[in-house]
């Protein structure tokens, strides 16, 4: 739980881009819209673009004269959101068998191998293959024993569908008369998702639904799907996109993908509109979110309960994952290739080298949703863009994901998980019932201390960060986190449900100096960094600009939150809006003239305040726009019609970090596994394989039934060249003739592993001739026998195998059930007629 994480949710959602901060090598960054893959790797090719931002298909590069091609092996994620809701129609999809059915009505091999060019990975749950958390939940997983099976999909349908009282007319479901109706929104401006989701609605047809479909954008989806009440049913179905990226323990994914709380479900929390419910889900997530879990073993627990509860809920339904495949032009040095990102991060951007000293790079959208560090920053897009305007209190190292300390350094003392630390008497946290900063007095007592030490530098207004900027951020998450009822003007629906939880394991900061401060925790994790950053506190966003942003929405003239702003009919505040950015000017100026300041931060001179104020008001009129930062770059200009935005790189002397600080990150060296050797299998007998493989340390295996259900997993060291062998008694009960062997290839250096899959054959597997003979009762009935004996060899000789021919011999010879079931098995080979014939010899 990383406390002052939470309100950038949404854009970790989206998966944003890695944020990194040092002096760049490049004046300038122009950032241009270009929707076609094609043209962009043409651009790149004939020097138009530098780098193209956004994954292009693999057969556009197998030709790599005069580009660079990058491979990102966690590429993003393609899910399905169906619409719950209860309406004044019938909605098929509140029901959730219907729901669950969808995951059989959808070909994932399909989507792989044909739309994503075999470049990609079949997923039922948020967790992709290279996952850490996708290892832990295989066997809950694979206990749905999900597949593409249209006639078990209509099966499902049918008994629920006829259950709720509708009847099949014409091939077409009828409820109250009128045909059953699906609304399929389709991402119209990315080929992917467009043959998905045509797919699908043709599926959807086929299964006897009057399918509408509509398309657009991400934008569109915001206002149609996102941001709407789901009981209007003005869509059923939306086919999503996500960005890529995840920790060493991910504990906000099954949260964000698949619980209420924490506002990413239809109906987005809004009081005003039906909401999706589920507390169990709430409950388990939220466990997990705040790492309230003993150790390893007890998260894995939680987290295969919350898979579970997904699959079985089916609002959002995962699809495949993919690995994307990125180009830049063979003029660039310096690109450095995450093992989450590709080359599309601030990384990037700062280490990257060309001869002109400017970078032109091609982008999909320039943005789709809102610029706004509360409930904004929806799309990955934006994320891009807004990436490198900002310093990160710290980031992640390219290759194993390890955090890197950045604009805040931190250590940590704990008493947990059963001790506990004194918290001074004058430690302070905002009370949003008294509307003050309140001491938390006396015998106040914490499980963890973590003391932060900021490094400030000017924002690009030229005003230096200091300890107000991050106080007003905190305020703001205790005021705006905290619903106190219903008089209560400051909440928002996304926000509120999102930060409180963080909230309740807050006991009280302390400022200790200019750039130092101390906070204080009833919180206890095992793992010691993720502990010490749940503690951080930072922002990217000056206090006066947060301040106008605040009044603006309690005024009643814009949002934080896009549902908020679709319930209440007015903007969904952004930054970079012309009119938001002119709402946002006029609140600075009635600041400034009416000597105005936040509750939250009284006590300095007035100069302070106007200072501020007119820094902001004097980069609105020079930028056109109010999004104002610290990072290496400053945001020149944006326009979002024309699909342009123009970087700047931030020469100030107060910026403390140099060139080059990221240079060390190279090409990562991922593990491989090369070739599986996998043998046959004899039930009850030790079994060996042979795993060959570079870079890799460890080896993780499962071998499982085909239809779901672990037989045995293990971990052993990797040194190239393995054979593992798998005890006896773990195949003693091997009741089925195949097993998948799935192995993994671990590296200490780099987090994402690979993964190879084998076909293994079990030798006399199966029930024996005689066991069935036995179930059927015909065991020695050697008159029976003879005489179904003759009957086979009359067919063999005649060559019929065929289902007419085998009904025409059972007419012909009246034959007994037993008779006709085992002349089918044996016609049709699964039964050898030797086995009869053998049996039968005296």
């Amino acid at each position: 739980m990383h406390i002052a994480a939470l309100p950038l949710l949404a854009l970790a959602l989206a998966g944003a881009a890695v944020s990194a901060a040092a002096e760049p090598y490049v004046d300038t960054v122009t950032f241009l819209r270009v929707g076609d893959e094609e043209q962009a790797v043409n651009a790149v090719r004939n020097g138009t673009l530098d780098i193209h931002y956004w994954a292009v298909p693999h057969h556009l590069v197998e030709d790599q004269t005069g580009i660079r091609v990058f491979e990102a092996p966690v590429g993003g994620s393609l899910s399905l959101l169906l619409n719950p809701a209860e309406g004044e129609q019938f909605n098929p999809f509140q029901l959730s068998p219907v729901r669950f059915a969808v995951h059989h009505l959808v070909d994932r091999e399909r989507i792989v191998d044909e739309v994503l060019g075999g470049y990609g990975s079949p997923i039922v749950t948020p967790f992709e293959p290279y996952h850490p958390d996708y290892a832990r939940t295989l066997e809950a997983a694979e206990s749905f024993v999900i597949r593409h099976d249209p006639v078990l999909a209509q099966s499902i349908i049918d008994k629920a569908m006829t259950g709720a009282g509708a009847v099949m007319e014409d091939g077409v479901w009828m409820v109250d008369g009128e045909p059953v109706g699906i609304i399929v929104f389709i991402r119209g401006d990315d080929r992917i998702r467009l043959n998905i989701g045509e797919t699908l609605a043709s599926a959807l047809e086929d299964a006897g639904f009057a399918v509408e479909r509509t398309y657009g954008d991400l934008a569109q989806a915001y206002a149609g799907v996102y941001n709407a009440d789901p009981s209007m049913l003005e869509w059923h179905v939306y086919t999503e996109g996500w960005g890529s990226g995840f920790d060493k323990y991910d504990d906000s994914s099954l949260a964000a993908f698949y619980a209420p709380w924490a506002g990413r479900m239809p109906g987005s929390q809004n009081p005003e509109f039906w909401n999706y419910e589920h507390a169990e889900l709430d409950n388990v997530t939220q466990t997990i979110f705040r790492e309230e879990y003993t150790d390893g073993e007890h998260r894995t627990q939680l987290v295969q309960k919350g898979v579970v509860l997904g699959l079985q809920e089916s609002v959002r339904i995962f699809l495949a994952a993919q690995s994307d495949t990125y180009v830049a032009a063979d003029h660039t040095n310096g690109i450095i290739n995450h093992v989450t990102s590709g080359i599309s991060h601030s990384l990037t951007l700062t280490n990257v080298q060309t001869p002109s000293d400017s970078l032109r790079v091609g982008v999909k959208h320039l943005t789709q949703s809102s610029w706004n560090p509360v409930a904004g920053f929806g799309d990955v897009y934006s994320g891009d863009v807004v990436g490198p305007l900002g310093i990160p209190s710290a980031t992640t190292h390219p290759h194993n994901v390890d955090t890197i300390p950045h604009a805040v350094q931190r250590q940590m003392v704990t008493a947990g998980p059963d001790g506990t630390l004194e918290v001074p008497v004058d430690a302070i946290r905002w009370d949003p019932y008294e509307q003050r900063w309140a001491e938390v007095g006396e015998n106040a007592t914490a499980l963890t201390m973590v003391t932060l030490d900021y490094t400030f530098s000017n924002w690009h207004h030229g005003q230096a960060t200091d300890i107000r900027d991050v106080l007003y951020g905190i305020y703001f998450s205790g005021e705006w986190g905290t619903y106190t009822g219903d008089d209560d003007t400051t909440w928002d629906a996304e926000y509120t449900d999102r930060e409180t939880p963080g909230l309740e394991d807050l006991v009280g900061i302390r400022q200790t100096g200019d750039n130092t401060m101390e906070v204080y925790m009833d919180y206890w994790t095992f793992d010691a960094d993720e502990l010490a950053g749940a503690g951080v506190y930072w922002t990217g966003t000056p206090w006066e600009i947060f301040y106008a942003m605040e009044r603006i929405v309690l005024d009643g003239r814009a949002e934080f939150s896009g549902s908020e702003a679709t319930a209440h009919g007015v903007p969904w505040l952004s930054l970079i809006d012309p009119d938001d950015t002119a709402l946002v000017r006029e609140y600075l100026a009635s600041f400034l003239e009416e000597g105005a300041m936040p509750i939250s931060l009284v006590g300095m001179d007035a100069e302070y305040y106007e200072n501020r104020y007119r820094a902001a008001i004097s980069w609105i009129d020079g930028h056109g726009h109010a999004y104002i930062g610290n990072g290496p770059f400053t945001l020149t200009s944006i326009d979002t019609e024309a699909g342009t935005a123009t970087l700047s790189a931030f020469r100030d002397e107060s910026y403390p970090y140099p060139k080059g600080i990221w240079s060390d990150f190279g090409s990562p060296a991922f593990p491989h596994v090369v070739d599986l050797s996998a043998p046959d299998l004899v039930a009850g007998e030790s079994y060996s394989f042979r795993a060959f493989t570079t870079n890799a340390d460890r080896l993780q295996y499962f071998l499982s039934y085909e239809t779901g259900g672990l037989v045995h997993t293990a971990e052993v060291n990797a040194t190239g060249s393995d054979t593992i062998t798998i005890p006896a008694e773990a195949t003693a009960d091997v009741d089925a003739c195949s097993l998948a062997l799935r192995v993994f290839a671990m590296s200490d250096t780099v987090i994402i592993p690979d993964a190879d899959m084998a076909d293994v054959e079990v030798t006399d597997c199966g029930v024996s001739f005689e066991e069935m003979l036995e179930e059927m009762g015909v065991a020695g009935d050697m008159e029976f026998l003879r005489t179904l004996a003759g009957v086979v060899e009359a067919a063999q000789k005649g060559g019929s195998t065929s289902v007419e021919d085998v009904m025409h011999i059972v007419d012909e010879r009246e034959l007994s059930g037993a008779a006709i079931v085992l002349l089918t098995l044996i016609l049709s080979g699964d039964i050898s007629g030797d086995d009869l014939f053998e049996y039968i010899r005296p």
